[in-house]
């Protein structure tokens, strides 16, 4: 990603956390979903036992309460902290949304974007992108598909003779991601589903290649249409990522 759109993408995030924080931060008091995050935080501080999941539940992991930890050992105990944290993660997935889209359309595009998610209030903007409760989930699998992109379309753009194992590292970073994704809600499944499957389809020729070069035996084997039905459907996996991934998280 270019310079400028690293700056772009800073005052976008800027913008939207400052608006966040003002809206939200203190106004309203905390409800009983957004209390556990840190009650189980005052907790772990009083030395009880860290939880796997939350309390009375299977399948929603307490990573988001580490970073209330850490903030609250730091800067003491206060929910204020918390809806800043909140307001930090929220602009943090609008801003990931954000350097999807700048790479189809222009900053203006993109602005208009972040102003239509300020301009509705924050639950009715939330069920709009999909942050119905679980935004640490969508959070990682964003993190998740952007990274998938990313080295997939690295692996694209190799030479024939570039060394795949360069490329170890990012794809440890994304089975790391995928597998925080899953703990922080098993709905998550869904986006590393379709991050996988659409990234599958960005990757294809270089599947072939990969197969090619290991089984040269078998190059010749394949169908002529086979291979050109691997040149004729192109995917611009990166948006098709977006799409996609939207779709799936307004369950």
């Amino acid at each position: 990603m270019k310079l400028r759109n690293l700056f772009h993408l800073a005052i976008l995030f800027i913008i939207c956390s400052v608006v966040l924080i003002l809206r939200h931060a203190g106004i309203h008091g905390p409800n009983s979903d957004g209390a556990i995050f840190p009650l189980t935080a005052l907790h772990l501080i009083e030395g009880k036992p860290f939880p796997f999941f939350f309390y009375g539940q299977d399948y929603m992991g307490t990573l988001p309460v580490l970073f209330i930890l850490t903030s609250f050992k730091i800067l003491g105990v206060s929910y204020l902290l918390v809806e800043f944290y909140y307001a930090l993660v929220i602009a943090g997935i609008v801003t990931l949304f954000s350097a999807f889209l700048l790479r189809e359309i222009n900053f203006f595009g993109t602005t208009v974007f972040i102003g239509t998610f300020l301009l509705f209030p924050h639950e009715g903007a939330s069920r709009i992108i999909g942050l119905s409760g679980d935004f640490l989930s969508i959070l990682l699998g964003l993190l998740s598909g952007s990274l998938f992109c990313w080295y997939v379309n690295k692996t694209i753009v190799e030479d024939e003779d570039q060394d795949l194992l360069s490329l170890f590292f990012p794809l440890s970073i994304f089975i790391i991601l995928s597998g925080l994704t899953y703990w922080s809600s098993k709905l998550g499944f869904l986006y590393l589903t379709a991050i996988f499957l659409t990234g599958l389809l960005g990757c294809r020729k270089v599947l072939v290649r990969i197969l090619s070069g290991y089984y040269f035996r078998t190059k010749n084997l394949i169908p002529s249409r086979f291979k050109y039905f691997y040149s004729y459907f192109k995917a611009h996996f990166k948006f098709m990522t977006l799409i996609v991934v939207i779709l799936t998280s307004i369950y």
